[in-house]
């Protein structure tokens, strides 16, 4: 998963109320436009926590216009975390 999709998932989750983050707006570079889009600090830190934790992979590609992209995949480890959870807590999510 791209960071950016992440990014919008998390801010959905905050709009929702799934998540109590605050969140500002940001500008970024998306398919060769600058735009603004609402980022959540405390939601990129809890995925730097699951980095360090090993619980999700981080990839560093190039995009078709050689732009660094960074992508996210969930590790053995949180696999076998995902599937000790209980069932309530991810259909919060």
């Amino acid at each position: 998963m791209r960071k950016q999709a992440l990014s919008v998932l998390i801010y959905e989750g905050i709009i929702s109320g799934i998540f109590d983050y605050d969140y500002a707006p940001q500008s970024a570079l998306i398919e060769n436009r600058r735009v603004w889009v609402n980022i959540s600090q405390e939601g990129q830190s809890d995925i730097e926590l699951l980095r360090e934790e090993e619980l999700i992979n981080a990839l560093l590609v190039s995009s078709k216009a050689y732009k660094p992209v960074v992508l996210y995949q969930v590790s053995d480890k949180g696999k076998d975390t995902l599937a000790q959870m209980a069932m309530r807590e991810k259909e919060t999510v």
